[in-house]
């Protein structure tokens, strides 16, 4: 079998859910050929796969070397650094992507992303409005848009860019918990509340969701059962709830 064929074999693999054969199919390949930049670059993306990001980042390197200006594999080593941790290391190759290519959308949200994990949202919201712009029918970003305006205090914002996400697919659980919290910064108890329930009817045992529903009741006036409510997300394994009631 060509190596051409190796490969998309290797990726089959990893599309069903078998990275690790697949890293076997690409290190023989490598092991042949060490500069072949697609399986060096598939060999990462399996090992991403397997959450194992010390050795994705090692073979992205790799083919960054070889290709320093191949936008999708400078976006991925970014995403890389982000869920490693390291989001500063991360803005610059998100950066170095937006500089190739202005339109490249996903690179935008990554650097909003980035920056709210970095917990400047001012920055995010820069980069989200533009990876908006872009793609003005992307629910996920117009709901990071949302959180970030939420946690720098601009709530009306905050629910304009949710209900626009919402208004895509309003089958987004997180989305509606998102709404309801902006409603609570605004203190519009009854609209919290219908997200909430919203929220919650998609996923009955989420414990964050109950325990936000607790604490607005006790906001509303209702002590007692927003008191019951985060007794039960305690009861669930929810550390903050648990922590509320003094439970150890």
């Amino acid at each position: 079998m060509g190596t051409s064929n190796r490969i998309r074999e290797g990726i089959r693999l990893i599309e069903d859910g078998r990275p690790g054969e697949a890293i076997s199919i690409f290190k023989e390949i490598l092991s042949v050929q060490p500069e072949n930049v697609d399986a060096l670059y598939w060999l990462a993306r399996a090992y991403i796969e397997l959450d194992d990001l010390r050795s994705a980042e090692t073979y992205l390197k790799k083919v960054v070397e070889l290709r320093p200006n191949d936008i999708e594999v400078l976006n991925i080593l970014g995403y890389t650094y982000t869920m490693m941790g390291d989001v500063e290391k991360a803005t610059e190759y998100f950066k170095k992507v937006v500089e190739l290519d202005p339109k490249y959308q996903l690179a935008w949200y990554n650097l909003g992303l980035a920056y709210i994990r970095m917990e400047k949202p001012d920055l995010a919201v820069k980069y989200l409005k533009k990876a908006a712009e872009l793609d003005p029918n992307d629910s996920d970003t117009l709901n990071l848009l949302g959180v970030a305006y939420g946690i720098i205090g601009d709530y009306e914002n905050s629910i304009k860019y949710l209900s626009m996400a919402l208004d895509l697919d309003d089958s987004l659980k997180e989305t509606w918990f998102n709404l309801a919290s902006a409603y609570m910064g605004k203190e519009d108890y009854d609209k919290a509340l219908e997200c909430y329930n919203k929220a919650l009817q998609m996923d009955p045992n989420d414990p964050v969701i109950i325990y936000a529903l607790g604490v607005l009741y006790i906001r509303m006036g209702e002590r007692r059962k927003g008191v019951e409510l985060i007794k039960k997300a305690c009861e669930m394994g929810y550390k903050q709830a648990c922590e509320v009631l003094g439970v150890h």
